[in-house]
Order: C-alpha cells, then sequence, then structure tokens
C-alpha cells in the first residue's frame, strides 16, 4: 500500500497515511496530534548561550512559545512546556527515548536490560 504523508503546508511530516485513507480516518489522525501534549527541551547551545546574551535566549523562548500557542495544541503550560533543560533532563529523555523506540520500558519491562546511550555533544 503506497502512503503519503499527513502534514500542512511546507511542515515536514507528522506520520505516514494510506493514500486511500477515507477523509474520516484522516480527519482522526489529524485531530490525534491535536490532543498531544508537547514539550521542547532547549539543550546545550541555549544553555550556552543564556550565559552570553539571556536577553536573546528570553526573546527567542518566548517567541516559541507564541508559536506553538497559535496551533490549537495541548500547550496550557508554556513556561513549562518550552523551556532550558539541564544536561541530565537531557541524557534521562534520550535514554528513555531510545528505549520506547526499541520497545525495551513497555514490551520487556526488565530495567537491567534496557539500552545504554551516549551523548557526546553539550555542556
Amino acid at each position: 500500500m503506497r502512503s503519503s504523508f499527513l502534514g500542512t503546508g511546507n511542515a515536514p511530516p507528522a506520520f505516514p497515511v494510506p493514500r486511500n485513507a477515507t477523509p474520516l480516518i484522516y480527519n482522526i489522525l489529524f485531530k490525534i496530534l491535536f490532543l498531544l501534549i508537547s514539550y521542547i527541551g532547549a539543550t546545550a547551545g541555549i544553555r550556552l548561550l543564556n550565559i552570553t546574551n539571556p536577553s536573546y535566549v528570553n526573546t527567542l523562548l518566548t517567541n516559541i512559545r507564541a508559536y506553538f500557542s497559535s496551533l490549537g495544541l495541548l500547550f496550557r503550560a508554556p513556561e513549562n512546556q518550552v523551556r532550558i533543560i539541564d544536561g541530565s533532563e537531557e541524557g534521562l529523555s534520550g535514554w528513555i527515548s531510545t528505549n520506547i523506540l526499541m520497545g525495551q520500558l513497555f514490551d520487556n519491562n526488565k530495567p537491567l536490560e534496557t539500552y545504554g546511550v551516549l551523548d557526546m555533544g553539550g555542556m
């Protein structure tokens, strides 16, 4: 079955949708996107920039919050949903994401048999 991608305008594709999906299925899948709570964590580059130019970083984060608030997503606490995260949170997010994608956290449920993650970037 051939797939197209669900997306709007020039936005990157969100997830594949069969070309012959009925408009009802398409609308349901599109609405699911707006039920997801979104979080954006700025990492090492913004942490460094925040040291040298905090007013620029503040303006940047404010504009990102405003943009995502205008999309109609579940974005009710912008200050918490777009923020600078520390290295520990960045590392933990990477570990969780990797192990969910590899099926270890939900399927296996054996914490000592998870994948390790090594992030060589950042501060």
